[in-house]
């Protein structure tokens, strides 16, 4: 993270995929490098920020600084 900017970047390494015809074969494998920027608020408590990786998902947590969090007040 720079500022209010969270860019993740990272690599693929797909399977191929192949196409068998009766006078053909095409083998195709999409791999390389990707980058995503996204901009984030700036209430984000950037210190304790953490990510984790399971089963291929990417899980970002960017809890918010705790100054800047709701308060509800009862309206009599």
């Amino acid at each position: 993270m720079t500022d209010n900017l969270l860019t993740i970047k990272g690599n693929t390494g797909g399977e191929p995929k192949e196409t068998k015809g009766e006078q053909s074969y095409r083998c195709e494998k999409s791999r390389g490098a990707f980058s995503r920027s996204v901009s984030i608020p700036t209430n984000v408590d950037t210190a304790q920020a953490s990510a984790n990786m399971k089963d291929g998902v990417l899980e970002i947590v960017l809890p918010k600084v705790e100054g800047s969090k709701r308060k509800n007040i009862p309206v009599q």
